[in-house]
């Protein structure tokens, strides 16, 4: 139990009225500012309910959750097959990563790499599948740097499809406890992979088939013994 002292009533605070449905969660920067994406569109809401920014995008964020970034920015997916990178200060879109220009929804949430902090993670969860690694900071952000499968090339390798998830990506230690979460975990139709960012390309290097037919949730990893729930 802890021992701050919560609200002494049970009031709430006035509710914040949103022309548009939020289906993902929301997130919070260190100064208090809630970022979140509904319907069409991305909002920035102080905690007292004064919103300080709307902005109108090109499709539905739906699941998707903002990653906040420390450099004041923040990516959030949409249907549109796009990741998104805005402003927090004002939710100014400052560029996007395609998935593919055919059906190719982003839902899950974006994952900022700790061993890399330049680049992102995420899965497609509509038609084409999918996992990609893109740069979102530097000269030329939002621009892809790998995905699995790679790029078919002829008489290359057989590739492994990773299949449509609105699976959002863990991190895990290589060795629990070690704190470098650079082990990618992924979850797509009932198949849980472990991959491994090597800068320029990814690696399944361990995947395990739960022979279960669900999408989601997305996975969680305990950091003092390493196991995936």
């Amino acid at each position: 139990r802890s021992p701050l002292i919560g609200p002494t009533t049970g009031h709430f605070l006035a509710p914040t009225d949103i022309p548009a449905g939020a289906l993902g969660n929301m997130s919070v920067t260190p100064d208090g500012m809630i970022v979140f994406g509904a319907g069409f569109s991305h909002f920035g809401v102080r905690a007292d309910g004064t919103v300080m920014w709307h902005n109108v995008v090109n499709a539905t964020p739906r699941l998707s959750s903002p990653a906040i970034a420390s450099d004041g920015s923040y990516f959030i997916g949409d249907r549109a097959n796009d990741v998104k990178k805005s402003r927090v200060e004002d939710g100014v879109m400052e560029c996007f990563a395609r998935v593919a220009n055919f059906d190719g929804d982003v839902q899950g949430s974006p994952t900022i790499s700790v061993r890399y902090p330049d680049r992102i993670y995420y899965g497609e969860a509509g038609v084409q599948g999918g996992f990609f690694a893109v740069r979102m900071d530097g000269p030329e952000p939002c621009q892809l740097i790998w995905r699995l499968p790679p790029p078919y090339v002829p008489n290359g390798p057989v590739r492994q499809k990773i299949p449509a998830s609105p699976s959002t990506v863990a991190l895990a230690d290589s060795v629990p406890g070690n704190g470098d979460q650079s082990v990618i975990v992924y979850f797509a139709r009932g198949r849980v992979y472990k991959i491994v960012d090597h800068g320029d390309h990814g690696e399944i290097i361990a995947q395990r088939d739960l022979r279960a037919s669900a999408q989601g949730p997305s996975p969680m990893v305990d950091p003092a013994t390493g196991n995936i729930y």
